[in-house]
């Protein structure tokens, strides 16, 4: 039994001064009762050497403690940890160990696999080769219990085609999830390409994407009004966004009953044929038409619109758009309901923003266009071989294409011109060469700008309810704007969970990548959307990578104590904006004393 030895003090009068004495003393029990024996008078002492004493008398009253000097302590390694424990947390706050089956005759099960990728992804992606030493640096071993031995490159590539056989049971477990936490009937989908290293896989495809011509895959998603990805899938490189409609219909309204849905998605995915097919699986759409079919609508007042310059745009827009019939959705949109033609409704609407940066941008790409011009005749002016006239159009003509002036900038004519030039030997030599003719196609930058700042929304909302659309059009017109919400969603993926460059080249083992990218999209969103809703934190942390950043200093320090070669494991001290964070996250527990000594951090 440990001894209850401390520094008692108490204090003696002379004249007007208070001194301090101390003494060792040692409390006990007898006979029910609280006692003190005093063991040794120690007098006066300076506050230092009271501090030191009373840490004695600490090692003395516990077993655990000991007398050491800070020469003595030494912090060999750290592992990653609240972080780690975080990511942890919210993977089994959604339950998704439970869509993956048990199987008693493996030693790491496939549910493990997944949650250990999945944090992997969310703090460092890259190659899967190297997920063994990041699991190293971390105390994941401690949490999940399993030995940093077990994970090895034969056990990544076998458990990647062992999540992808769970694709299914995994989207219907998040949709269940996701109904109880997203009650709108609002959904988003997109499509995006992704690069691929190496020319491997039977899925890639050389072909234009968002990256350029390169070997690419396609992948799509669908996620809730609030970002939850519950659908995804890989396909093959160079699928058209208009194909790919059709087919994802037909399997989602398979596996997940859909009925009472919107669905949005962008206006490149808009055909005739797409739309009729969403109304014949008896669903809803919002989306929007092509820019080139705006100037189709016969009922559009353009020249409610010709005097507007980016200049005047943001102060006359809105008197003159009300007087004409327009209503206002706020200062960057005002619209107007056009017709209900083959029970489809189309509503016009204005951007005052959309329309100046649609001119400055045409300004910008003319002066370069322009600029081109007299730099390339300033070059033909030097030539010093002679010029092909096939060779110099064709250069000409690419170049304007690469600036998107096709058809703003006109080359009227190569004019041939012949310039003479002083050869060393001091005679003169004529060299046949082209000046450029060019100029901006006015009438048909006049064409282009009628339909700077519009764009028409599409839907197949055309009830009405006491000759009242029962959707108004703002109600129609905000989850079409929030649509950016999918394209965070692939800019999230495609950065900070980093789905490209592809590092696997087997199809299930690519379809099982994207699988962990969006899982790990999954934790990333659920990440902000809790932390939105505190009004403290949210101005601090816009994203899950701020969130990240602030977590990651809390690690898990092994420290030696060299004298008595003993080893133990501290957190760093949280801080308060990480103790906050936990809180909002409902995971305080994870800084506690109990919970780190359940997991072998004393």
């Amino acid at each position: 039994m440990s001894r209850n030895i401390h520094l008692h003090t108490h204090q003696k009068r002379r004249g007007d001064k208070i001194y301090h004495y101390y003494s060792l003393a040692e409390a006990y029990r007898e006979e029910g009762k609280n006692k003190r024996r005093i063991l040794s008078n120690l007098g006066a002492l300076s506050n230092e050497e009271a501090i030191r004493i009373k840490s004695i008398c600490k090692a003395l009253s516990y077993p655990e403690a000991f007398v050491t000097t800070r020469d003595d302590l030494f912090v060999e390694r750290n592992y990653r940890y609240l972080d780690c424990a975080v990511i942890n947390h919210l993977w089994e706050l959604w339950s998704l160990d439970n869509v993956f089956p048990l199987n008693f005759r493996k030693d790491v099960q496939t549910d493990h696999m997944a949650r250990i990728f999945t944090i992997n992804k969310c703090l460092d992606p890259g190659s899967k080769i190297k997920i063994g030493k990041w699991y190293r640096e971390t105390v994941l071993e401690n949490v999940l219990g399993i030995p940093c031995s077990k994970i090895n490159k034969g056990r990544i590539f076998r458990e990647l085609e062992e999540i992808e056989k769970e694709k299914e049971a995994l989207t219907k477990h998040l949709f269940r999830r996701i109904q109880n936490l997203d009650s709108s009937h609002i959904i988003f989908y997109d499509l995006t390409s992704s690069t691929i290293t190496g020319s491997k896989c039977s899925l890639a495809r050389f072909g234009h994407c968002k990256e350029g011509f390169k070997l690419h895959i396609v992948l799509s998603l669908i996620i809730s009004y609030q970002g939850y990805p519950f659908y995804w899938e890989v396909m093959e490189g160079n699928t058209a966004d208009v194909n790919t409609i059709v087919e994802l219909l037909e399997k989602v309204k398979k596996e997940f009953n859909l009925k009472e849905v919107t669905l949005v998605f962008d206006r490149g995915m808009v055909s005739e044929d797409n739309l009729n097919q969403i109304e014949k699986e008896k669903l809803k759409y919002i989306s929007a038409l092509d820019k080139d079919q705006i100037a189709t609508f016969r009922e559009i007042e353009f020249s409610l619109f010709e005097s507007f310059n980016c200049e005047n745009v943001f102060k006359e827009a809105e008197e003159i758009l009300l007087k004409s019939s327009f209503s206002k959705y706020d200062d960057t949109l005002y619209y107007r309901e056009l017709r209900l033609k083959d029970e489809k409704r189309f509503i016009l609407c204005f951007n005052p923003f959309l329309f100046y940066q649609a001119r400055k941008a045409r300004q910008k790409k003319i002066e370069k266009g322009m600029s081109f011009v007299v730099e390339k005749n300033r070059e033909l002016l030097l030539a010093k071989k002679r010029r092909s006239y096939e060779a110099t159009k064709k250069s000409i003509d690419q170049q304007i294409e690469k600036l998107g002036l096709k058809k703003l900038l006109l080359i009227d004519s190569l004019e041939p011109i012949k310039i003479e030039q002083e050869l060393p030997s001091g005679k003169l030599k004529l060299v046949h060469s082209f000046k450029i003719i060019g100029r901006i196609d006015e009438e048909h930058r006049k064409e282009v700008q009628r339909v700077d700042g519009l764009w028409i929304l599409v839907t197949n909302h055309y009830e009405k309810e006491q000759n009242q659309f029962k959707m108004e059009p703002k109600d129609l017109i905000k989850p079409y704007r929030q649509k950016n919400r999918i394209e965070e969603a692939f800019k999230n993926l495609k950065s900070f969970v980093e789905i490209e460059p592809f590092y696997v080249y087997l199809p299930p083992s690519i379809k099982a990548h994207y699988t962990i990218c969006v899982l790990s999209y999954l934790i990333n969103i659920t990440l902000v959307n809790m932390v939105k809703q505190s009004g403290a934190l949210r101005e601090l942390f816009k994203s899950s990578e701020s969130i990240y950043q602030a977590l990651s200093p809390c690690l898990v320090n092994e420290i030696l104590i060299k004298s008595m070669n003993i080893k133990t494991r501290k957190i760093t001290t949280p801080t308060e904006p990480q103790i906050e964070l936990l809180k909002n996250l409902g995971c305080e527990h994870l800084v506690t004393k109990s919970h780190l000594m359940n997991i072998g951090i004393k």
